[in-house]
């Protein structure tokens, strides 16, 4: 199996429901950093989970991204954990709808599965090993699958790890700064190590509204509108190829990130694109 290297209970939850019961620790999990290379995309044998070949099921690659030299506009393809599910299970249970509903920015929907966002979220805290994340993540996803939501001491303490890192976030809240674009749209923007600060920012804007974080650390770039907008950012995202190749997203175009490997684009550089053409 392969896997990208931005593990998110989308990437976790779709490898769950390839493997069944087979457990994680007992097969080779490959980490791409972007892509899976050509060889694996095109090889059946070979399960390729969020790092390209989007919308190739029948290839056994599980993805709905774009990626830089990916040609004109796609339809819509759904999360991967939503395409596995209608594949591989014949129905969609309740727990993968809502990491779908989440993976697509809809964080309000399905609260009766709060918990599990939670815990996950305090696993990749806790575990720094990315391939560790991936068969922990993966172990998670199976017992959810599988209907069992009780506590394990380990589950706990990642709960309690999560809380701490929340305080945080309302912390970082306090650097973010905003202007308005060209089309009147409301843009906040801040450094900020955290991933949950955009979703935090996101929180209690309009509709229509954008979002860029830069993380200092890795200097990787997030542009992200609200699921529910009407815009798209792939004309962003094309301009920014032009500056610095690398630039991809998920197909709906609602939220895009620099290469893998960090931006080379200063934060307020990224702003003022968005400024001027959203």
């Amino acid at each position: 199996m392969v896997m990208g290297m931005n593990l998110d209970l989308d990437s976790c939850m779709t490898a769950a429901i390839i493997l069944g019961d087979i457990n994680p620790q007992e097969i080779d999990i490959d980490l791409a950093h972007c892509q899976a290379l050509p060889e694996q995309l095109a090889n059946p044998e070979i399960p390729c989970v969020e790092c390209g070949g989007s919308g190739e099921t029948k290839l056994n690659d599980w993805d709905h991204h774009f990626y830089n030299g990916d040609q004109g506009d796609k339809e819509y393809i759904p999360p991967a954990c939503i395409q596995a599910a209608r594949e591989k299970l014949g129905e969609i249970p309740p727990v993968v709808q809502a990491i779908g509903a989440w993976d697509e920015g809809k964080f309000g929907e399905f609260p009766e599965f709060k918990e599990t966002q939670i815990i996950f979220g305090g696993m990749l805290l806790d575990v720094r090993n990315v391939m560790e994340q991936a068969k922990e993540g993966i172990i998670l996803c199976q017992k959810w699958l599988a209907g069992d939501f009780s506590l394990s001491p380990k589950e706990k303490k990642w709960k309690e790890i999560k809380k701490n890192y929340d305080i945080k976030i309302a912390e970082e809240m306090e650097k973010v700064e905003y202007l308005q674009t060209k089309q009147n749209r409301t843009l906040a923007y801040v450094e900020s190590e955290f991933w949950g600060t955009l979703r935090a920012c996101q929180e209690p804007m309009d509709t229509e509204d954008v979002v860029v974080v830069k993380n200092p650390t890795t200097n990787k770039i997030t542009i992200a509108l609200k699921p529910a907008s009407t815009s798209s950012l792939k004309g962003i995202c094309d301009l920014l190829n032009k500056i610095e190749p690398g630039w991809g997203g998920p197909i709906t175009g609602k939220i895009i990130g620099s290469p893998q490997k960090g931006s080379r684009l200063e934060l307020r550089e990224v702003v003022q694109i968005v400024r001027l053409f959203m």
